[in-house]
């Protein structure tokens, strides 16, 4: 039972504060539980008002790939969504210029952060439906940074994409109430043309 309790505490995550221009930023980060020399950094955001925590439980990469280090950003509120129209739950930008660019700079702040505290190697973004759409437009913006990506349930802006290739799964479903499979599939071949 020590070694359980052990392992525990030692895969404890940890809520990290940077700050942004003039705005604090929250994440969750759990450092690698198996030792790993310049481990890969997975960066995983949350859907439109989900948060780190909820986004740690879901994604669950911390413990599915334990020579990792992996980051959970919480995204700020006033970006409209769907299901949100007033934008009151936590969402991303998801086109470059927008909201002063806050979540693209955050992104940066998280690397220069994870390069001092966590000596990681390639980098590794991931997102579930606004957090999928974020992760795409990384994959444009920051592709010099990005080693691969994959998102979820949602379609990225090939209009604005002229970042360098890089390996990317993209995940779209045909029951989805809210995306529809068409425009996934659209974006998905774009990215291979």
């Amino acid at each position: 039972m020590t070694g359980l309790v052990l392992l525990a505490l030692l895969a404890a995550p940890e809520k990290v504060e940077l700050k942004v221009g003039k705005i604090q930023r929250t994440m969750v980060v759990h450092r690698p539980s198996a030792k790993s020399e310049n481990p890969p950094l997975v960066i995983a955001y949350h859907g439109h008002g989900g948060s780190s925590r909820s986004s740690s439980r879901k994604f669950n990469t911390h413990n599915l790939w334990p020579e990792a280090a992996v980051i959970y950003p919480d995204g700020l509120t006033g970006v409209a969504g769907v299901t949100d129209p007033e934008g009151e739950r936590r969402g991303w930008q998801k086109e470059p210029g927008t909201y002063d660019d806050r979540d693209l700079l955050f992104f940066d702040e998280i690397l220069k952060w994870s390069a001092k505290e966590i000596g990681h190697g390639p980098v590794y973004v991931t997102g579930h439906s606004n957090g999928s759409k974020f992760t795409w437009l990384l994959l444009s913006q920051r592709s010099e940074q990005v080693a691969a990506a994959a998102g979820a349930c949602a379609a990225g802006n090939t209009l604005s994409y002229k970042g360098e290739e890089r390996p990317a799964f993209v995940i779209g479903g045909t029951e989805d109430k809210l995306v529809n499979v068409r425009s996934v599939r659209l974006f998905a071949r774009s990215l291979v043309q």
